[in-house]
C-alpha cells in the first residue's frame, strides 16, 4: 500500500495523498463500527489493508519535501515518536470505550471521526517553503491547472 499511495502522492501532492489515505481509513473504521452484515466487515478489512502502510510512506516524502533530505531522518524521528504515542494511547482508549459500552463499535466510530479530522488537517497542509522540486500535483495546484 505504501508504494501505491506514495506514487499517487507524487502525482497529486502530499496533502491530497494523505487526505485520500485518511478517507479510505475513515471508511474502513466506519464500516467496522456499523452493525452491518459480515460482508461489510471484509470490505472494511480490505480498505484498511489498502491504506495501512501508506501514512508512513507519504510522511517520509512530505518531511523530506519540507526540511530537505539532509534533515529528513531527524524530523521523521520526531514524527515517529508521536506515531508511537498514538499507538500506545489509541488501543488503551479503545479498550476503555469498549469496557464502558460493551462493544468495540464506539472505538471504531471514534477512529473514523479522528480520521475525518485528519482529512481536514491534511487539506490544510501548506506546500514546502524551501527551494525544492514540488510534487507534480503540488506544482499543478500552485499553477492553477
Amino acid at each position: 500500500s505504501g508504494p501505491v499511495f506514495g506514487t499517487l502522492s507524487d502525482r497529486i501532492g502530499r496533502r491530497w495523498g494523505l487526505a485520500l489515505v485518511f478517507a479510505v481509513q475513515a471508511a474502513a473504521y466506519a464500516l467496522a463500527a456499523a452493525n452491518l452484515p459480515v460482508a461489510f466487515l471484509y470490505l472494511s478489512i480490505g480498505f484498511f489493508g489498502v491504506a495501512a502502510w501508506s501514512i508512513p510512506t507519504i510522511m517520509i516524502a512530505a518531511v523530506s519535501d519540507h526540511v530537505g533530505p539532509e534533515r529528513a531522518l531527524g524530523a521523521f524521528g520526531v514524527i515517529t515518536f508521536f506515531f508511537g504515542v498514538g499507538q500506545v494511547a489509541g488501543p488503551a482508549m479503545a479498550g476503555i470505550l469498549a469496557d464502558r459500552t460493551g462493544s468495540f463499535s464506539s472505538s471504531f466510530a471514534m477512529a473514523a471521526a479522528l480520521a475525518v479530522v485528519a482529512i481536514a488537517v491534511s487539506a490544510l497542509l501548506r506546500p514546502p517553503h524551501r527551494a525544492a522540486t514540488p510534487a507534480v500535483g503540488e506544482a499543478r495546484l500552485a499553477s492553477g491547472q
